[in-house]
């Protein structure tokens, strides 16, 4: 009888040699927008286990659970006003912040009033955040 050859895991880690077209939208914005805005590196510093660990250095903002608040808060949860800001992935709206994983993601910005947010990006009283993948 044949006996099936093991082989080792690889982890491939691979960088694009063109950058998606909205690289330049959040690198322009992280340097002359009116956000709070966390780069790749900061994610690599901090290693976080989820995204949502991320949104816990931005003013305006909390982390209850698994889940980002914003401090302008319409909703009462346990005693705290709370409201959900809207989420968008590389330009389109996304679904839960935790669904990408933080070593995927090129930067966030935030907003935590829809006032500063750049004007496609509409989110309402509870804010914006914004995420932009590799």
């Amino acid at each position: 009888s044949e006996i099936a050859t093991m082989l080792d895991s690889v982890r491939i880690i691979a960088r694009r040699t063109n950058a998606p077209p909205w690289y330049a939208e959040f690198d322009d914005r992280s340097t002359h927008g009116f956000g709070q805005y966390i780069t790749e590196k900061m994610i690599s510093d901090y290693s976080p286990g989820r995204t949502s660990e991320m949104l816990r250095m931005v003013n305006g903002f909390y982390v209850l659970g698994d889940t980002v608040y914003s401090s302008r808060g319409i909703l009462s949860l346990g005693g705290f006003r709370v409201c959900k800001p809207t989420v968008y992935v590389d330009g389109a709206v996304g679904t839960g912040i935790n669904d990408i994983s933080p070593f995927a993601i090129h930067g966030i910005e935030t907003y935590a009033s829809s006032i500063y947010a750049p004007a496609k990006y509409h989110g309402g009283v509870c804010g914006v955040i914004l995420i932009w993948t590799k």
